[in-house]
């Protein structure tokens, strides 16, 4: 596959990177890796209309990377590469962008009279930046105004204990007000950590230093069962793979034979209410 990117008139599919329903159940999808558009089909999978083309320009974009709609019809793509979010109507024309994040990579915004939204923002990679603070990896907090609330996020931000991050990638969020985040741990702990194996002492250790251990959990031939309740983080055999375990599971299972200790979890945070910051 090409990994070539495409012109302004690129067709749906290049490497498209996630989708999102309007309120008429259209389906957009950002298409990202290899083309910098945005699609838009109805519930049938009819083509509506594609819009964007490579670029920095409003309405032009560099790795479109998520995508979310408002109860209004407005799609919102996280531009990754543009250090941007960008807002369009219905239609594909270009309304603002919100400004001052890094690498945005995941995005969810609750349906609310006021919705909030979260957006999971990665850290550098590069040799010379890498290790710079107040960039990510970091869940960043907008009203539905485009103002920045405020963000989730330790010193440092990339790691594996509880409130750090390896790479956001997908968020979302309950009734009760806990945000989930999901992370590409596995492609990307190389970029965060060059030459550092994340091996299972190291996910012991950090097991012992939330004051939590192995005996949390039974094992049962490839399973684990009876974890506490609002455990942010567990240790469970896995291959390649982390298990993921948010509060207390009636079943989680890991791969069996697997011989790999890694440290999974599901970051979870009291969401501000609605409409009242």
């Amino acid at each position: 596959m090409s990994t070539k990117r495409r012109s302004r008139d690129a067709q749906p599919f290049h490497r498209c990177t996630h989708t999102a329903l309007s309120p008429k159940q259209e389906i957009c999808g950002s298409d990202g890796y290899g083309n910098s558009r945005v699609h838009k089909y109805d519930p049938g999978g009819r083509l509506l209309l594609s819009w964007g083309e490579p670029g920095c320009d409003p309405g032009q974009s560099n790795l479109p990377h998520n995508v979310c709609c408002d109860a209004d019809g407005w799609v919102h793509v996280a531009d990754r590469e543009n250090h941007r979010i960008q807002v369009f109507d219905g239609n594909g024309r270009y309304e603002t962008q919100w400004n001052n994040l890094h690498r945005p990579s995941g995005i969810f915004m609750t349906q609310a009279k006021c919705p909030i939204c979260y957006i999971g923002e990665i850290g550098p990679y590069m040799e010379v930046n890498r290790e710079t603070p107040n960039l990510g990896p970091r869940i960043a907090i907008f009203d539905h105004q485009g103002k920045l609330i405020g963000r989730l996020a330790r010193t440092p931000s990339a790691g594996t204990g509880p409130g750090q991050f390896i790479s956001p990638h997908g968020i979302a969020f309950d009734l009760h007000g806990d945000i989930y985040v999901g992370e590409v741990g596995v492609t990307a702990w190389a970029s965060n950590f060059p030459g550092k194996t994340a091996t299972g002492a190291a996910a012991h250790a950090a097991e012992v230093r939330q004051g939590r251990s192995l005996e949390h959990g039974r094992e049962c031939r490839g399973q684990y069962t009876d974890f506490p309740r609002n455990l942010d983080c567990h240790v469970a055999l896995t291959q390649r793979k982390s298990v993921y375990c948010p509060r207390s599971p009636p079943n989680c299972r890991s791969v069996p034979g697997a011989d790999v200790l890694e440290c999974s979890r599901i970051s979870q945070f009291a969401a501000p209410p609605h409409c009242s910051l």
